[in-house]
């Protein structure tokens, strides 16, 4: 894994981060993670100005001038164009598709489409073009294609890259066109989403609206289409069970139905992966299988076995009682 960090002097000369300050944000930042361990060459600094601390050097690239909060996107897609992001996004590939082949999957089912070579296990990528300013939502992009090329024969299943299937599960049954899961509160979750083929007017529907507002993110725009009187009655929500994420995680894991199907976090994230893993709600119940388990940890070797603070789900649970006799 590496770390992304950015720098943008334009944010610090309208607000009330001083250039001075800017340098020792840096440096406090840099100290905590190699204080941590983390080896230099796994933090990447990217700033519009020159910067050196303990040996981390900042590489100079021209950033934004207008959305200066959002400056780390404008400085993720230079990452992305200078060929700079492999590793992470290549070991979650590489282990999603060890994991869906261990479950039973076909690989002619397994439909990997990006916009760089790879290959993997028998399962070929098909190289599209993706967009370039909607980062978080290219699946969004992937699944036009499909459509647009005659791919959608059945229902597909679009996932992010952290969404890890913990267990072999048939296609939900649901009446709509599309099918997902809510977050802990009604909103819709669109890490994993179920499309029929009768929902190509949706998902055009959908790139339509990303495009024509620039959006940097599609879950916004997705939970506006599908609660809008046009699609709402074409759009299913589904048990929690096919997308539990670390947001809201108890009420998503109690409302599921077991063992959890869909398990949505980054192993390389040390909270994600002990609230899913290492029992930090201290619900009493793991929400990864042991089989799981065992291909994650093949790629991400760092994963902890216990959690850094025991007192965590003790603290968890004493808060909980709280609420409840808050609320009597």
């Amino acid at each position: 894994m590496k770390r992304l960090m950015v720098a943008n002097r334009q944010f610090g000369s309208r607000s009330r981060y001083a250039h001075d300050n800017f340098e020792l944000i840096l440096t406090a930042q840099i100290h905590n993670m190699l204080d941590l361990g983390w080896n230099r060459k796994d933090i990447i600094l990217l700033t519009n100005f020159k910067f050196k601390c303990m040996g981390v050097n900042a590489t100079i690239i021209k950033l934004n001038d207008f959305c200066l909060s959002g400056s780390k996107m404008w400085a993720t897609k230079w990452l992305f164009d200078n060929n700079q992001v492999k590793e992470t996004i290549l070991s979650s590939d590489t282990a999603q598709i060890h994991n869906m082949l261990d479950l039973g999957w076909d690989r002619k089912d397994i439909i990997l489409l990006t916009n760089f070579k790879f290959k993997c296990m028998g399962v070929n990528a098909t190289i599209i073009k993706l967009n370039d300013f909607c980062l978080s939502g290219s699946k969004m992009w992937a699944t036009k294609w499909l459509f647009d090329n005659n791919q959608v024969k059945e229902t597909i299943l679009s996932s992010d890259l952290d969404c890890w299937q913990n267990c072999w599960f048939e296609c939900p049954e649901f009446e709509g066109d599309v099918g997902a899961s809510y977050y802990s509160n009604p909103k819709f979750n669109g890490g994993n989403i179920f499309w029929k083929p009768s929902s190509k007017d949706i998902v055009d529907e959908v790139i339509k609206q990303l495009t024509k507002n620039k959006a940097n993110k599609e879950e916004p725009l997705l939970n506006v289409i599908f609660k809008s009187e046009k699609y709402s009655k074409r759009v299913s929500v589904l048990n929690s069970t096919y997308n539990v994420g670390c947001s809201g995680f108890i009420p998503r894991f109690n409302r599921s139905i077991k063992p959890i199907h869909i398990c949505h976090f980054h192993p390389n994230n040390s909270i994600a992966w002990e609230i899913h893993g290492l029992n930090r709600e201290g619900i009493g119940e793991i929400a990864v299988t042991v089989r799981l388990e065992r291909i994650l940890r093949k790629y991400y070797p760092d994963m902890a076995t216990e959690l850094k603070d025991k007192t965590i789900p003790l603290k968890k649970q004493a808060e909980r009682r709280a609420r409840m006799k808050k609320k009597e």
